[in-house]
C-alpha cells in the first residue's frame, strides 16, 4: 500500500479588483457586468461602485 500524500498548502492572495479597473471604458464594464449579472443585489451593487471610486482615488495603482 502506498504511504498517505502530504496535504499541499495553498496560500491565498489579496485581490485589489480596483487596480485591475484603469480606464472608463473597463470601470463601465465592470459596472454593467454588476447590473446585467445580478441587478437585485443593491449590495454587490454599492460593492461595485465603491470598488469603481477606490480606483479613482488610487489612481489603478492598486493601493490600500
Amino acid at each position: 500500500m502506498p504511504a498517505p500524500r502530504q496535504a499541499t498548502r495553498t496560500r491565498a492572495m489579496p485581490y485589489n479588483v480596483a487596480a485591475q479597473l484603469r480606464t472608463p471604458a473597463e470601470k463601465g464594464a465592470y459596472l454593467d457586468a454588476w447590473l446585467a449579472d445580478a441587478p437585485e443585489d443593491a449590495a454587490g451593487i454599492a460593492r461595485a461602485m465603491g470598488d469603481i471610486a477606490r480606483a479613482d482615488n488610487e489612481g489603478g495603482k492598486g493601493h490600500q
